[in-house]
């Protein structure tokens, strides 16, 4: 199966509102459509999630992708969103944690995401709380990784660099035709 004719990203952040498009699934909503493709932290100094992409499924399940801040390169894990009015909610358990977020795309376009994180691995850490502002990224998901290492680890990419070892299922979910 191929996804490539599946997943819906828009060419341009302005094509979601622009053009009349058919809706992605019965369980998106609008403000979830427009969250379709690629986001970057407004904070070049943010130690917590670098990045967001968001896409649905060819099974019509939204998802989110995070990208977070670690070393070498930046860890990414996906899960399932769920659209609402706003933008999107989200619960995703970690081996140590839960995190709990609400996304929405504020007035001035840039997605704010309220992050609240609990330890569960009995470290007694104590809960964290983060509101973050991303803005969208041009281009397509090299792009989007090209900014990432740029930004937080100024690194420039190049032919010598090994890709990200989640890039080969990112490129599936965000291949389109």
């Amino acid at each position: 199966m191929t996804w490539d004719m599946d997943i819906k990203v828009p060419l341009d952040p302005l094509d979601v509102l622009v053009k009349s498009e058919t809706p992605l699934s019965s369980t998106s909503t609008p403000a979830f459509n427009v969250l379709v493709g690629h986001w970057v932290n407004k904070d070049p100094d943010s130690e917590g999630a670098i990045g967001y992409s968001f896409a649905i499924l060819p099974s019509g399940q939204p998802i989110y992708i995070k990208y977070g801040k670690c070393q070498p390169s930046w860890s990414v894990a996906i899960f399932d969103a769920m659209p609402t009015e706003d933008g999107f909610a989200a619960t995703s358990e970690y081996s140590i944690k839960r995190e709990t977020l609400e996304g929405l795309v504020a007035e001035d376009g840039s997605l704010m995401v309220a992050e609240c994180r609990t330890y569960t691995d009995g470290s007694n850490q104590e809960d964290e709380e983060h509101l973050d502002a991303f803005v969208q990224v041009e281009g397509t998901l090299a792009d989007m990784h090209a900014y990432l290492s740029r930004t937080f680890y100024n690194k420039e990419a190049n032919a010598n660099t090994p890709a990200h070892p989640a890039m080969s299922l990112l490129k599936l979910i965000f291949q389109c035709k």
